[in-house]
């Protein structure tokens, strides 16, 4: 510790000084032959309390060391402890931060792919749609129905666009007119009649 002071050397500076005034009491009364029984007996008696006092302070002192070393590995074992419940909690904060960075980013990328291939069916539907609708088609003009495809179905259609379902050998059922305008089939339109 950083307050702790050296108590050997402080008991022995103690004790030699205790030494010196008793020397010095000593020499003062011993020159005039007037030695002082009581004084001198005081004195021992203050001497050996200070003795007493020191022995139990350097007691304690032990004591206290020994109370120190007991009590340093278990303050060092629950910091330890703690660091370890600090470094996993940090550790388990990281990796749900990954986690989530991670999601985030497969969501990404899932909107991504899902963005492309919407876009890619688009493009396909569109040129379905070009190939299908064949507005730059022309019929002759016969009197014959030919073949047309218009979105993935096969059907007849003659020059004025009267339409029929194409069943390979002849006409099939009537379907109805082609609108080159809104380029759509006219459901509602009577199947033309034939003079034969």
């Amino acid at each position: 510790m950083s307050s702790e002071f050296d108590l050997s050397t402080d008991l022995a500076t103690i004790q030699a000084r205790l030494n010196n005034a008793f020397d010095n009491i000593h020499d003062i009364l011993e020159p005039s032959h007037c030695i002082v029984p009581s004084l001198e007996q005081q004195l021992k008696e203050q001497t050996q309390q200070l003795k007493e006092q020191t022995l139990q302070i350097k007691q304690m002192a032990e004591m206290m060391k020994s109370m120190m070393s007991l009590a340093m590995p278990l303050l060092e074992e629950k910091a330890s402890k703690l660091r370890k419940e600090k470094e996993e909690k940090a550790e388990e904060d990281r990796k749900k931060k990954e986690r989530v960075r991670i999601q985030k980013e497969e969501d990404r990328k899932h909107a991504e792919q899902i963005r492309k291939r919407e876009e890619e069916i688009r493009k396909q539907e569109e040129q379905k749609a070009r190939k299908n609708t064949s507005s730059d088609w022309s019929c002759p003009n016969d009197g014959n129905a030919h073949i047309w495809k218009h979105a993935g179905k096969s059907y007849l259609r003659t020059f004025d666009g009267y339409l029929w379902e194409d069943d390979g050998y002849e006409f099939g059922k009537w379907v109805g007119k082609w609108d080159s305008q809104t380029k759509t089939i006219d459901t509602t339109c009577p199947e033309p009649e034939w003079d034969e």
